[in-house]
């Protein structure tokens, strides 16, 4: 990676799609989120909206990622067994294939902002941390709220979250803050794992060679 100073921060308006995805990172598990596999983000879905406006970039992406976009079709032959065996439930497997439908946009929206718009890195950066600096804020005022008993800020929480764990009275466990942290940002970070690697030359190596 090269220092960014001549890199906008957006070359387009479907841009702000893009950085609203980032922004919403740390927030899930609230009733306003689809549910996925485990919590119900929002990113996904935003990173997903953002890859279908800029779905002229596709080929470039497929060129450099192909092996990532065929994965899914692993998991369906994977699948196919035990489908055969036990029984195919098609609820639980649109859910699951929603949350490899969300990994791959990701992915798709990262190369489209870091290497085909050469968006700054650095301002993606620095919003992640905001954000997360603020979810990490909201977990503090959630613990405060039961400690301090306000009611009215424990209600407010309990009513957003699909899973609440505020209330005493939670069958997940209450009395305690949730930050809004969950399985999203390790997807993330899993995903910009395999993303930078490219950069060190292993996955374009692999992907040439394929």
């Amino acid at each position: 990676m090269t220092l960014d100073d001549d890199r906008p921060i957006l070359a387009d308006v479907s841009d702000f799609i893009f950085y609203a995805a980032l922004a919403m990172l740390p927030i899930d598990g609230t009733v306003a989120g689809p549910y996925m596999p485990f919590w119900t983000p929002l990113s996904p879905w935003l990173f997903l909206a953002y890859a279908v406006a800029n779905w002229r970039s596709l080929p470039q992406v497929w060129r450099r990622f192909r092996v990532f976009f065929l994965f899914p079709l692993l998991l369906i032959a994977l699948s196919l067994l035990d489908w055969h065996l036990v029984a195919f439930h098609r609820l639980p497997a649109m859910i699951s294939f929603s949350g490899v439908l969300g990994a791959l946009a990701c992915l798709f929206s990262l190369d489209i902002a870091l290497c085909v718009k050469r968006l700054s890195w650095r301002r993606m950066l620095d919003l992640i941390i905001l954000v997360y600096w603020f979810a990490f804020l909201l977990g503090v005022v959630q613990r405060l709220s039961i400690m301090l008993e306000w009611t009215t800020v424990c209600d407010f929480f309990m009513r957003l979250m699909s899973h609440q764990y505020i209330s005493s009275t939670s069958q997940w466990g209450g009395g305690r803050p949730q930050f809004l942290f969950a399985e999203p940002s390790s997807m993330l970070a899993c995903i910009c794992s395999a993303y930078f690697c490219r950069w060190c030359g292993w996955c374009a190596d692999a992907t040439i060679s394929a």
